[in-house]
């Protein structure tokens, strides 16, 4: 568990790839978000890294996001057992890998997931407050 930033996933912080809490948009980069996002969309189903890539816009996410942030990521969760890859051919185009999410990288979204909620929950209570200050709705 990584105590300072509250994260149980049981590794080293230095390994998680986080440099604030999950949703902190730390320097402009979307990094942190991107990893959660990343194991839902395998949670989802398999997929190719530039699949991921493409499919990040739907969640906000636009060009501004190189893909080997996505590549990183990959390899990273890859080396933490969170997810597995293969070389998949085609009788047509290069050898591509395909990710697939383990039952630890699942177990390791939970606990993003939890984070999240979390963190939902301070900023409805922040803007709820917010709210009342300003009058708002009234």
């Amino acid at each position: 568990m990584c105590m300072q930033k509250g994260h149980h996933h049981g590794h080293r912080h230095n390994m998680c790839g986080c440099s604030g809490p999950p949703g902190e948009v730390a320097g402009g980069r979307h990094e942190n978000l991107i990893q959660p996002v990343l194991l839902l969309l395998l949670c989802e189903k398999s997929a190719h890294g530039y699949e991921l890539h493409e499919r990040l816009t739907g969640f906000g996410f636009d060009i501004t996001v190189d893909p080997t942030t996505v590549y990183r990521c990959l390899r990273r969760f890859e080396e933490q057992g969170f997810v597995t890859s293969h070389w998949e051919t085609q009788d047509a185009g290069p050898a591509r890998r395909l990710y697939e999410i383990t039952l630890e990288g699942k177990g390791f979204f939970q606990a993003w997931v939890s984070i999240l909620r979390k963190r939902r929950d301070l900023y409805n209570f922040i803007l709820t407050r917010a709210d009342d200050v300003f009058d708002v709705g009234r």
